[in-house]
């Protein structure tokens, strides 16, 4: 099976990159939406973008063979950071929020999940915020519409 490197950026690294770390033993299978891809120096790579969606073992059959294939043959894969991550100095993450830093990381926790027995949400693919759903209709009262479209995301407290 070919591997891909797939780059985390902005709130997905901050946010699923500590989840998905410590899920690799697990050899989850991820479903990707909305990404960008490039070939760099022969190599194909996947990057994420403000409006990317990373679903965790979405429970469609296609996903469910491929993470039995995965498991039946005990496959490895990797985990690596980008070069630009690999370079960059570590700062405590007030630096970057004021833009003082460009190249720059840290080491994000994960405090607690708000919601442990669900900590996904259905969010507003516009505007990020939470919807409601109910039966087949979905509305965002941040922005005020009706029968929008909508992804899910972790409801996690970041320090």
């Amino acid at each position: 099976m070919e591997h891909a490197t797939v780059t985390l950026l902005e709130d997905f690294a901050e946010n699923d990159g500590v989840f998905l770390e410590k899920l690799k033993d697990d050899k989850p299978i991820l479903g990707l939406c909305d990404v960008t891809l490039s070939i760099y120096k022969s190599t194909f790579e996947i990057s994420t973008i403000s409006m990317s969606s990373i679903l965790i073992n979405p429970q469609y059959q296609k996903s469910t063979d491929l993470s039995e294939m995965v498991k039946a043959e005990n496959k490895d894969f990797m985990v690596t950071p980008s070069k630009e991550m690999r370079r960059a100095i570590e700062v405590p993450l007030v630096y970057i929020m004021d833009g003082l830093l460009a190249d720059s990381q840290f080491k994000p926790t994960i405090v607690d999940i708000l919601n442990k027995d669900e900590p996904w949400y259905s969010s507003c693919k516009k505007c990020s915020k939470k919807v409601k759903v109910t039966e087949h209709i979905v509305s965002c009262n941040n922005c005020t519409s009706e029968n929008i479209e909508y992804e899910m995301r972790l409801d996690l407290v970041k320090t």
